[in-house]
């Protein structure tokens, strides 16, 4: 009997704790909230360090790092689409911009990884100034098709997108920086 009482003494107490979340789970959802608080596409990213972060307990420096790879898996997904237009267009005109987008993204994946590097070494300026060429170079894929108003649309959304990441990696890591000044 004394058995049974203690069970049902303690049922509510185990459902209870097993119903709970797991707090460092809380506490990295926490930061990412505070940390995409601060960027200018909210939401964004939010969706972008949970989906990466759900399985760790992440601080500022391990954000930044996911940041900075979701630029370069956005980039890479967007030179496989960019090959994949270049063979199947015939317009010359496209395929020019194609092209020059292609160049874009590689030499925007060429400072993405220079800037995951500075990474582990601290060098919060270095990265910055990486993000900021991809981001530049990507902005040069959307003036040449913006010249051409009959196929401005045709990589728009992938470099808004690619823009808008690179702003969010940006503002991670000046809070990165200011973190451990």
């Amino acid at each position: 009997m004394e058995s049974v009482s203690r069970f049902f003494f303690l049922l509510p107490l185990v459902l209870s704790v097993s119903l709970i979340s797991n707090p460092c789970e809380a506490q990295g959802d926490d930061l990412i909230h505070k940390i995409c608080a601060q960027t200018k596409s909210n939401d964004l990213c939010i969706a972008t360090l949970r989906s990466e972060a759900k399985n760790s307990n992440p601080d500022i420096k391990s954000l930044a790092a996911i940041s900075i790879q979701n630029l370069i898996s956005t980039a890479n997904r967007t030179s496989d689409k960019i090959a994949k237009m270049l063979n199947t267009t015939t317009d010359p005109s496209i395929q020019k911009c194609l092209s020059d987008c292609s160049k874009a993204y590689t030499d925007a994946l060429d400072q993405l990884d220079g800037g995951l590097a500075a990474l582990d070494t601290n060098s919060y300026s270095d990265i910055n100034k990486a993000v900021f060429a991809a981001k530049d170079a990507v902005q040069l894929c959307a003036a040449g098709f913006s010249s051409d108003p009959d196929h401005a649309f045709m990589l728009r959304s992938r470099n808004n997108l690619f823009s808008e990441l690179c702003t969010n990696a940006v503002t991670i890591v000046h809070q990165l920086a200011g973190s451990t000044a």
